[in-house]
C-alpha cells in the first residue's frame, strides 16, 4: 500500500493534536457530574444528566473522528497518542495536577486529568496509530497470528487496562493524603500498562475483529459500576478500595463508552487499511528497485530476463536483445604489449 502523502500526514497530526484535547475536555466536563451522581447516596433526577450525556457524545464523536483519520494517515492517531507524556508527567509528579488548576482551561478539564481520563485514552489512541503504520507498511495475512491476536488481545487489553487504574488509584491516594513527591510507584504501574495496552493493540494488525468483545465488554460493565449503589462496585470495593475507587471514577468520567465506540471505529478503520493494503502493495519506482525489491512490488527489471528476452524484446529489431547477449558482443580491441 502506497504511504500517506506529507500533507495528509500534516492535516491529520494537527487533528490529533487539536482536537484529542478538547474532546477529553468534553468528556470531563460531563463526566464530572456522571461522578458526582454514581457517588450520591439516595435516588437521582435523570434529567440532571441529559446535558452531561450530550457533552460526552460531543466528545466521542470528535475522538472519532480522530481514529477516523487514520483512514489517510497514521500520523493524526501517533500525535494525539504523544501527548501520553503529559499523563506520565501527571502519574510521576503529582504536583503538576495542582499547579495545573491554575491554568486558563476550564476546572472541569483538569478534573478529567485528576481521575486519569488522558491516562487511560492516550495511549490506546497511539497504540492504534502503531498497529495501523504497520498494517499499511507492513501487511501481513498470517492465520496463525489471526487467531492469537484474537485471543490474546483482549487479554492484554484487559491486563494493561487493570494496571493503568492501579496507577490512577495511586495517583489519588497520593492527592488525598496531599503527598506530592514523586510516585515512582504510580509511574511504574502505568509504564507496565501502556505496554501490554501497545502489546494488545499491536495485534489487531493481524486480527482486525479482535476489539470487538473486549468493546461489547465495555458497554456491558459501564452502567453496572455508575448506577448508584452499583452491586458490582460492591464486591470490587472490599477486595482493594483504592483499585475501586480509580475504577468508578474513570469509568464514570466515560471512558468505558468511548473506549468501546473508539474500539469499533478503530476496527472499520483497520479493516479498511488492510484491504488497501492487499489490493494496492507498495510500489518501488523502476529506476531505483533491484531484482528483490522489483520482484516484490510486482516490476520486471531487464536483469531479471537472461539473453535479453524481455517482454517487447521482439519488437525492438533484434538491437537490444543482441546488445544484452554476451556472444553478439563486439570483439574488444587488441591490446598493445608492453615494451621489454
Amino acid at each position: 500500500m502506497r504511504s500517506s502523502t506529507v500533507p495528509a500526514r500534516i492535516i491529520t497530526a494537527l487533528i490529533g493534536v487539536v482536537v484529542t484535547p478538547i474532546a477529553l475536555g468534553l468528556l470531563s466536563s460531563g463526566g464530572l457530574i456522571w461522578y458526582q451522581t454514581s457517588t450520591r447516596y439516595g435516588g437521582f433526577d435523570g434529567t440532571l444528566l441529559v446535558g452531561p450525556t450530550a457533552l460526552q457524545a460531543a466528545g466521542i464523536a470528535l475522538l472519532v473522528v480522530v481514529v477516523l483519520t487514520g483512514l489517510w494517515s497514521s500520523a493524526g492517531l501517533l500525535a494525539a497518542g504523544a501527548l501520553s507524556v503529559f499523563a506520565l508527567a501527571f502519574a510521576l509528579f503529582p504536583s503538576i495536577t495542582v499547579s495545573a488548576y491554575q491554568l486558563p482551561v476550564p476546572r472541569e478539564w483538569i478534573d478529567g486529568a485528576y481521575y486519569g481520563l488522558p491516562t487511560a485514552l492516550l495511549p490506546v489512541l497511539g497504540g492504534m496509530g502503531l498497529a495501523l503504520w504497520f498494517a499499511r507498511h507492513r501487511p501481513s495475512r498470517s492465520a496463525a497470528l489471526h487467531v492469537i491476536g484474537f485471543f490474546a488481545t483482549p487479554v492484554l487489553l484487559l491486563a494493561g487496562a487493570w494496571l493503568v487504574i492501579l496507577s490512577i488509584a495511586r495517583f489519588l491516594t497520593s492527592m488525598q493524603r496531599f503527598e506530592l513527591s514523586p510516585a515512582p510507584d504510580a509511574l511504574g504501574l502505568l509504564l507496565g500498562g501502556i505496554v501490554l495496552l501497545l502489546a494488545g493493540l499491536f495485534f489487531t494488525r493481524w486480527s482486525p475483529f479482535a476489539l470487538l468483545l473486549p468493546a461489547l465488554f465495555l458497554i456491558i460493565i459501564t452502567p453496572l459500576l455508575v448506577t448508584p449503589g452499583s452491586a458490582l462496585f460492591n464486591v470490587v470495593y472490599p477486595i482493594d478500595r483504592d483499585a475501586a475507587l480509580g475504577l468508578l471514577g474513570i469509568v464514570a468520567m466515560g471512558t468505558g463508552v468511548a473506549a468501546a465506540v473508539l474500539y469499533i471505529a478503530y476496527t472499520l478503520v483497520m479493516v479498511r487499511t488492510r484491504a488497501r493494503a492487499a489490493r494496492f502493495p507498495a510500489t518501488v519506482h523502476p529506476g531505483f528497485a533491484g531484482a528483490e525489491e522489483g520482484f516484490r512490488a510486482g516490476i520486471r527489471t531487464a536483469g531479471m530476463y537472461p539473453g535479453g528476452a524481455y517482454p517487447g524484446g521482439a519488437h525492438a529489431g533484434g538491437a537490444q536483445c543482441a546488445s544484452a547477449s554476451p556472444e553478439n558482443q563486439p570483439p574488444a580491441p587488441p591490446v598493445t604489449p608492453a615494451n621489454g
